[in-house]
């Protein structure tokens, strides 16, 4: 799968997270400054890595980027790059209304904003790869952008980063036209979502964005007594040093309503997700009855609903009709 270089300036620090998070969601390597530059690493060095070993470079072009040096000095090494190998490199997506540098004037980019950000993706992915039809097949663009919406498909797909419209009823609408349409496996996974994942032939396993890394222990908190329910960190360290402690990927069935109830609920980053389970779910051979207490970090409900939704923008970018 492609590497892909994400250059952004810091300023734009919530989009290049939302980029990076749908990118890893696809399946795509990515590089992000905060990911991959550790304490006491020489910043330059780092950079000129990821730059060499990048199959793509993605430049957010935005008001604050074209005042970076820093943005200014990657891409221009991009730039370079691409004349180089004489082939794509370097990707522009722009995010507001900003001066697009002059020798990047000639270059295609795609739009990103707010609004047009589930069209711009599109467009982005299938500059990386043969993501949704083979190298031959161009995704049809004009299709998701005709004011008539004559694809139904694009015009869910243009809605779904609209972070206004709840999850649950935009896959309740994209249910329906999955089932107009004949499209059984899209409609069974909206199924699964609207009504949770129960059913018993599912493979948790493979239902990997419903996974959340939690850590689970037969000893319960305190959370009035000790506060902790405002210190997601010292708990979870605490949790790690107990007896009996484990780390383990946990498959959350909830409907996605409910996922998007708990997320309002548990947004903070410093909150805890505290929940119970049978010891028998995670350990085969547990006796049945026996209780583990699972705690997460408060934005793992909100982690999981952006997986589902990406996860459902891989599924309706695999219904856009492609020119021939």
């Amino acid at each position: 799968m492609a590497g892909v270089f994400i250059s952004h300036s810091s300023k734009d620090k919530v989009f290049a997270r939302r980029l990076q998070r749908d990118l890893a969601n696809m399946g795509y390597e990515t590089w992000l400054d905060e990911k991959n530059i550790g304490v006491g690493d020489s910043i330059v060095d780092k950079i000129n890595d990821g730059l060499g070993d990048a199959d793509y470079v993605v430049l957010v072009l935005s008001r604050n980027s074209i005042e970076s040096e820093w943005v200014k000095r990657e891409w221009q090494s991009a730039y370079m790059t691409e004349t180089e190998r004489k082939q794509p490199f370097l990707l522009p997506v722009c995010i507001d209304d900003c001066e697009v540098p002059q020798l990047l004037k000639a270059k295609k980019y795609a739009d990103m904003s707010d609004e047009n950000y589930a069209v711009g993706l599109v467009e982005l992915v299938s500059s990386i790869s043969p993501m949704i039809k083979s190298r031959e097949s161009k995704v049809n663009l004009s299709v998701l952008r005709e004011h008539d919406h004559s694809s139904q498909f694009g015009e869910i797909l243009s809605e779904l980063y609209i972070l206004a419209i709840p999850l649950s009823a935009t896959i309740a609408k994209t249910l329906v036209l999955a089932e107009k349409n004949g499209k059984n496996s899209l409609a069974q996974f909206c199924r699964n979502e609207l009504a949770g994942w129960t059913d018993e032939s599912i493979d948790p396993e493979e239902i990997t964005h419903r996974q959340v890394l939690v850590f689970l222990s037969p000893w319960k908190a305190n959370f009035q007594y000790i506060g902790w329910n405002q210190n997601a960190s010292a708990l979870i360290e605490h949790v790690k040093e107990r007896e009996y402690s484990i780390q383990s990927k946990y498959f959350f069935n909830y409907p996605i309503s409910k996922v998007e109830e708990l997320a309002r609920r548990a947004s903070d980053e410093n909150g805890v997700i505290f929940f119970e389970t049978d010891a028998s779910v995670i350990v085969p051979d547990a006796k049945p009855g026996i209780k583990l207490f699972g705690y997460a970090r408060g934005t793992a409900y909100f982690d999981m609903l952006e997986a589902t939704r990406s996860e459902l923008a891989k599924r309706l970018m695999a219904e856009i009709p492609s020119a021939s």
